[in-house]
């Protein structure tokens, strides 16, 4: 992997790391180029699928500017 791979990748990892903090997930584990986040755990909340869903929704949102300076490289 190239320097700039692992920049775009790094850049991609804080991102989504940002959205799962945002909505009270916790990054379990990196994989490749997967996140796995975990709700509901360490913290329980009533409405831990809904945090998910809003999660899943604000990382297709924040990934667009990455992807998108990633093609500008």
């Amino acid at each position: 992997m190239s320097q700039l791979d692992r920049l775009i990748q790094a850049e991609y990892f804080d991102a989504m790391r940002r959205q799962i903090e945002r909505y009270g997930g916790t990054v379990e584990k990196y994989a490749g180029d997967a996140v796995l986040a975990l709700f509901g755990a360490p913290v329980v909340h009533e409405d831990d699928a809904e945090r998910a869903v809003l999660c899943a929704l604000g990382m297709q949102a924040a990934i667009e500017p990455v992807a998108e300076r990633a093609r500008q490289r």
